[in-house]
């Protein structure tokens, strides 16, 4: 029985759960349970299941000893407790003298596990299988091969005894049953492996333990009568220790060699077990600490290593077994041709990921590249063997490439990760800025790799070292280059989704360097699922199951090519029930910074007469979005009868709703400029739209818009905070829109030119203000000027005459502002005529006391005011 494993199921990382089992510990005497001892244990708490446990009490008593620990990690603020009962002192030392070895949590490779698995379980007794006991079992269902069995019954035979478990994870909503029968004479657990945690963060050492005392290796104690020699593997926290008490420790030299010996094959069998599960930052130099005959264990380790992390991560992380800073320096500081030959023995890797600063997104890119490119084919015949050493130490035996790497890449995920730094840190980082090595002269295949992500910006450099790269289904990236993002994809033929944003045909641009298909084949692009936020693409046919449209504003009649683009994508390339989303982009500073909707895009020639479910769907999400909806009168507006509409036009826009509007705005097209006497557009779509309650603003600026901004006005809100008319609206137009919100509406403020450019004392825009079907109108602003043919006395006259017609015709007002643009003789002959302290109406006073010659009326808190900007 002796050299016999044990395993109960211990809770491991992602990368390790199904790779490490747990040893049993119920051999074990008083001395093998000092304070500070770390042991796995059953965890009712944990959702793992296993607990790692510190010893923080040791009791002997008569029916042996007790041991008391407390889980390392709490939850919920609690640190778990645990007690066991370990054997006799006598009986411990028993188990010392014949020399067993003890192992708590040994990591183990999925290859080694399942070998061991039968062994590891296989002397167990009846005491051994309690209700709960958690145990890995070998799975036909769970994906990596084991699965953490629970036991739910143990019902012993005549034949042994019979253990029923279940899976404690269900799969497809069943727990995946096991059963195994232990024979009688197996009833007594075998000697163990114990793994201590000795905290020095060395890799490898030799301890004495000479009574209850530990001393160095470099340390002898002869008149010892009793001692124990333990091998540490391992880094941090996770180290395997070997204990041994050989026969004859004492009895001179040939016990002496006879019990290195036997230590030496300890050694070799501990390195075996736990060579595949060491990350490489750890097993490169440990290769190089351990004997000539055990160095060979790294050339049968390095093939089985899958994942390969390159992390400037400080923290400690169970993934790799990584010390405090040992991973960082060791990527650091290693030159690229020992990075070449270490790459060449890892036939087996699958997964790289580069754990690189924030700031620093090519912290070792050379080291990266480096390794990818080594594992992409295997090196040619006259190229010399790869080494196993670490710089300036000799390689073992020549060997052929073909016995190195027999067959190309199975790299299948090369993965980016920002990792946030301490300010300190960050000076101590190297390696952060070197230049990537050449390109290899024969571009490198790249046969498994099927997915890129998390790269950005500056990992765009990976598009320049022309990998081949077949079955590459996924690139996600941030800021690449439109030609970069291109040709880096251009070689697969498996594409199923490209991240990125950018908008137009700059998509198109990305998958030109992708060859045209042959007619009736369906090209590279077949597989294509999803394409990030797009606007218009080819090269897919039926294949997108996801799409996601950014719109920028549809700024007048012509944007219905936009939209009918995406459209034709839609039936194009997308399958019948693909998942659609569309968002409205703002718009630029100079239109506007708000999510925009025009209107006449529903006057648009090519406006389908059988819109399709998408097109429908866009325009309903996007006036849905809109936060100022707009109408854009142009040249098309005076030559098309926008007057009669499709049918299909009136059915959508019955359907909108428009609950983020804030304005509305009448403007006029880029260049159009009306003649004089234009026939003003009545565009019917208005009629048929639901109204903007929460409008608050009004805009009229086209110089024809005096009917579109009559039909908006009578979809306000009642409170409307602002009506805007530019210079080009004509007195009888703004009249027109103002009676058009009717007597029940209240405004704020009316504006006049007074935020864009002036409107001529000779255009009117004194005149028209008294309509009892207008809204009551709070404040009235305008911005005057006049016409060189006009005299200063008689443009005085003008405005005062206006100034008393307005504040005695309109309802409500409170203020009036008139601000001219006027010469030096006007200012004094409006001084003149309208002094400070003059009464107009009942209950304005002009005031002219101010810096800008604002007339102010002030009478029950309401005010008329003239503001004259002075012109030589």
């Amino acid at each position: 029985m002796a050299g016999d494993v044990e395993a109960d199921g211990v809770a491991a990382s992602d990368e390790e759960l199904q790779e490490r089992t747990e040893e049993l510990v119920s051999r074990r005497g008083p001395q093998s349970y000092e304070e500070g001892t770390r042991l796995w244990m059953v965890s009712t708490v944990q959702k793992r299941g296993m607990a790692l446990a510190e010893v923080y009490r040791v009791q002997p008593t008569e029916g042996g000893t007790v041991v008391y620990l407390r889980a390392v990690e709490a939850v919920n603020g609690v640190r778990e407790p645990f007690q066991k009962r370990g054997a006799s002192a006598s009986a411990a030392a028993a188990g010392a003298a014949s020399g067993d070895v003890e192992a708590d949590g040994v990591a183990a490779s999925d290859e080694e596990l399942q070998e061991r698995t039968e062994e590891l379980v296989s002397r167990r007794g009846p005491q051994s299988y309690e209700e709960g006991t958690r145990l890995w079992m070998v799975s036909t269902v769970q994906k990596r091969g084991m699965a953490l069995a629970e036991v739910y019954r143990v019902q012993p035979t005549e034949g042994g005894t019979v253990v029923y478990l279940r899976a404690v994870e269900a799969v497809n909503g069943v727990r995946e049953p096991f059963q195994k029968v232990v024979p009688h004479n197996q009833t007594h657990t075998p000697p163990h492996q114990q793994q201590a945690s000795d905290g020095d963060g060395r890799l490898f050492r030799r301890i004495h333990r000479v009574g209850g005392a530990a001393v160095s290796s470099d340390e002898t104690n002869t008149e010892a009568q009793h001692f124990c020699k333990a091998v540490c593997v391992g880094d941090g926290n996770k180290r395997l220790r070997v204990v041994g008490s050989p026969a004859g420790a004492g009895d001179g030299g040939g016990a002496v060699e006879d019990s290195n010996r036997e230590q030496q094959q300890r050694i070799d069998t501990i390195c075996s077990l736990v060579m595949e599960c060491l990350p490489l930052h750890v097993l490169v130099p440990l290769s190089q600490r351990l004997a000539k005959s055990t160095k060979q264990m790294w050339e049968q380790a390095a093939p089985s290593h899958t994942r390969l992390f390159i992390d400037c991560a400080t923290k400690g992380d169970e993934h790799c077994w990584r010390s405090p800073t040992e991973g960082r320096t060791f990527w650091q500081k290693i030159p690229l041709d020992d990075v070449k030959r270490m790459a060449a023995r890892l036939t087996g890797l699958t997964h790289i990921t580069l754990c690189h600063p924030e700031d620093h997104p090519m912290w070792c890119g050379d080291v990266l590249v480096t390794i990818i490119e080594t594992t992409a084919a295997p090196p040619a015949p006259t190229q010399p063997p790869p080494a196993t050493d670490q710089p300036g130490t000799q390689g073992e035996a020549p060997q052929r490439p073909s016995e190195v790497r027999q067959s190309a890449s199975r790299l299948e995920t090369i993965a980016f990760e920002e990792v946030r730094m301490s300010e300190a840190e960050g000076c101590e980082l190297e390696r952060d800025d070197l230049p990537l090595p050449p390109p290899l002269t024969e571009a490198p295949t790249l046969p498994s790799l099927k997915a890129i992500t998390g790269a950005v910006h500056q990992h765009g450099d990976l598009a320049d070292r022309g990998w081949l790269m077949p079955s590459v289904e996924t690139v996600e990236q941030k800021g690449w280059r439109v030609r970069k993002l291109g040709r880096f994809v251009s070689s697969s033929r498996s594409l199923q989704h490209v991240g990125g944003r950018w908008l137009g045909e700059r998509w198109a641009s990305v998958f030109e360097h992708i060859p045209e298909a042959a007619a009736g084949q369906p090209g590279p692009l077949s597989q294509l699922q999803s394409i990030g936020d797009v606007l218009t693409s080819r090269g897919c046919h039926k294949s997108l199951t996801e799409l996601h449209v950014q719109m920028p504003p549809l700024g007048d009649h012509t944007a219905i090519d936009s939209l009918l683009a995406v459209d034709s994508l839609v039936k194009e390339c997308c399958t019948p029930d693909a998942r659609i989303t569309v968002m409205s982009t703002p718009g630029a500073f100079e239109l506007s910074e708000q999510h925009r909707f025009d209107l006449s895009l529903f006057n648009a020639d090519r406006f389908p007469s059988h819109p399709s479910r998408f097109f429908q769907m866009a325009i309903q999400t996007l006036v849905r979005q809109a936060r100022q909806i707009t109408y854009t009168i142009s040249q098309h507006d005076l030559t098309h009868p926008i007057d009669s509409l499709s049918q299909a036009a009136i059915d959508i826009a019955k359907t909108l709703t428009f609950d983020n509007v804030q304005s509305v705005c009448v403007f006029k097209a880029y260049g159009f400029d009306p003649a004089p006497g234009a026939p003003s557009p009545h565009p019917a779509i208005i009629e048929y739209l639901q109204p903007f309650p929460r409008a608050r603003e009004l805009e009229v600026t086209s110089a024809v818009g005096g009917p579109a901004g009559q039909l908006l006005a009578e979809k306000m809100r009642r409170e409307v905070v602002r009506v805007e008319f530019g210079r080009g609206v004509r007195a009888e137009d703004r009249r027109a829109v103002l009676e058009a919100m009717g007597a029940e509406r209240e405004v704020g403020t009316v504006d006049v030119g007074l935020r864009g450019p002036s409107v001529s004392l000779t255009e009117g825009p004194l005149d028209g203000w008294r309509s009892d079907s207008f809204p009551s109108i709070g404040h009235i602003d305008m911005g005057l000027s006049l016409p060189d043919e006009l005299e200063p006395s008689a443009a005085a006259e003008r405005i005062r005459d206006g100034i008393s017609s307005i504040v005695g015709g309109v309802r409500g007002l409170e203020r009036l502002t008139v601000d001219v643009c006027a010469s030096g003789a006007f200012r004094a002959s409006i001084r003149q005529l309208l002094p400070t302290g003059t009464e107009v109406g009942d209950n304005f006073t002009i005031d002219t006391g101010t810096a800008w010659l604002c007339v102010e009326s002030i009478q029950h808190d309401t005010t008329a005011s003239y503001r004259s900007t002075h012109t030589p």
